[in-house]
């Protein structure tokens, strides 16, 4: 078994026990209120507080509540949010019902072809996100000159506008798939509330150090990636947020690069440096990142050949999976770490491939991208067999932020090379 790097094990333990002091532990389930089902994926909230857990498959969750008297919100995509007092320590699982939303209006129908989201010719979009149902947009107003933040429902009505504490300069995903509004001094979490958008807000510091590093959740367990040597070394470790456990689970190095960088051939500049692979191995990765820039030659290596171990994970449904493109297989593992299986993947070595996953986490289903003369055509990765779909070409040049949501391509488009401002298109990939 692996050792866990020593600032790796702080981080952990900050991530889900530090925030928690004198806390307990709720474990329960969450339920169709009609139908008596299961609801995986919901999110379950400490009210006014980062503290969040996932519903796993079987609808179950745990998570920790600092103290009694608090109140625990639970939403999820096509259900009305729900609020759970906690007066007391529960002395055994809680039980929410979640009720359908009664949508008297049809939402907007995607159909075939490529469709602008904002008919607004003055509006202009610099980021967006989904949360639940709804799309947080932050636009530029041509007519007015500014920025602003708002959401879009599922009708493509442009509903709430709000800036919150100050302007924000992009918007992010938690490993829960929270958004959150990045400013200079800032992070809020955001929602809709009574058709308003609401948000915690968070310094940028307590953003870095406990929701950033954070790269997949699925029940109790955090996920967190550590690089080392030049980033040709990956592990990943999953981290039991109610036990405060956490293990390694996967390893993977390049060799072939390591071993160039303790080559002495002057045709590597790191080698004046590093002479020894136990020097290499023992040097933390903001080393690395001083080394490479130093001087031309190692910022020429680092580009061009001593790129990261390509290897991201991704939650799946209940399962954890790896693309190991440096060993061409699939890994899957149980939200615990187990290792499950290994399945062969090529998609990665035909021509014009960009080391690129989008999961549509709708369908639990995932996507690669082949780039050529600028246009992008994504191909779903069949996660049983490792093998590609007939790809669909996504009709505007250089797309950027491409995301895939229920079957339906979003992405940004710069519609002249000279104008920053951008759009948001969606086109359907599949029925």
């Amino acid at each position: 078994m692996r050792r866990i790097p020593l600032l790796l094990t702080l981080l952990l333990l900050l991530s889900a026990s530090a925030l928690t002091a004198q806390s307990f532990v709720v474990k329960g389930i969450v339920r169709d209120a009609e139908t008596g089902e299961a609801i995986p994926l919901a999110t379950v909230r400490v009210s006014g507080s980062i503290l969040t857990a996932m519903t796993d498959d079987q609808g179950l969750f745990a998570t920790h509540v600092p103290r009694t008297g608090v109140v625990l919100e639970i939403s999820r995509l096509g259900y009305q949010r729900a609020y759970y007092p906690l007066e007391r320590v529960p002395d055994e699982p809680v039980e929410i019902g979640l009720v359908k939303k009664d949508i008297t209006l049809a939402p907007v129908l995607i159909e075939a072809g490529l469709q602008k989201v904002l008919k607004d010719d003055k509006l202009y979009v610099k980021d967006y996100g989904f949360w639940e149902e709804y799309l947080f947009v932050m636009v530029f107003d041509e007519n007015r000159r500014e920025f602003k933040l708002a959401y879009i429902n599922e009708r493509d009505s442009i509903m709430d506008e709000n800036w919150g504490p100050e302007a924000p300069t992009s918007l992010e995903y938690d490993c829960y798939g929270n958004v959150h509004a990045i400013g200079k001094d800032f992070a809020c979490q955001l929602y809709i509330d009574n058709e308003t958008i609401q948000y915690y807000q968070d310094s940028v510091h307590l953003y870095d150090a406990y929701v950033r590093p954070c790269i997949g959740n699925v029940g109790p367990y955090y996920y967190y990636a550590y690089r080392q040597l030049n980033d040709q070394v990956l592990d990943y470790y999953a981290h039991n947020g109610i036990t405060a456990n956490g293990d390694f689970f996967f390893h993977l190095e390049d060799e072939r690069r390591i071993q160039q960088i303790i080559d002495p051939s002057e045709l590597n500049p790191f080698s004046d440096y590093v002479n020894s692979e136990a020097m290499a191995r023992g040097m933390s990765p903001k080393m690395w990142k001083r080394l490479s820039t130093l001087n031309e030659d190692t910022q020429f290596e680092k580009l061009a050949f001593f790129k990261p171990v390509d290897a991201p994970l991704h939650v799946v449904g209940n399962n954890v999976l790896v693309f190991d493109h440096l060993t061409n297989y699939l890994r899957i593992f149980s939200p615990d770490g187990f290792h499950k299986g290994d399945i062969p993947i090529d998609y990665h070595r035909l021509p014009k491939w960009d080391s690129f996953i989008i999961i549509d986490k709708i369908r639990g289903e995932a996507y690669t991208r082949y780039v050529r003369n600028g246009y992008s055509t994504l191909h779903e990765i069949d996660l049983e067999t490792g093998q590609i779909g007939t790809g669909i070409e996504l009709p505007r040049e250089f797309p950027e932020e491409i995301t895939v949501r229920d079957g339906v391509a979003y992405f940004l488009y710069r519609e002249a090379n000279y104008d920053d401002t951008r759009r948001l298109y969606r086109y359907r990939v599949k029925d």
